[in-house]
């Protein structure tokens, strides 16, 4: 995990533990991250959203 210009970046090296009321993330370097979940939710909410409006639809078309 690395914070740039407050903004949190979470790598692969990252753990993740739950209570069900909040998510915590632990770097190795020393680092804690701890995010409520309904705020996570909000969060994967918003990166689907993002995501399908980048998508465009494909149109096929048949030919004779």
């Amino acid at each position: 995990m690395r914070i740039v210009n407050g903004k949190a970046y979470i790598d692969d090296v990252a753990s993740f533990r739950t209570d069900g009321h909040s998510v915590t993330i632990f770097d190795p370097v020393g680092a804690v991250l701890v995010i409520p979940v309904n705020v996570l939710y909000e969060l994967c909410d918003n990166v689907k959203e993002t995501i399908d409006a980048k998508e465009k639809p494909v149109q096929v078309t048949k030919t004779p």
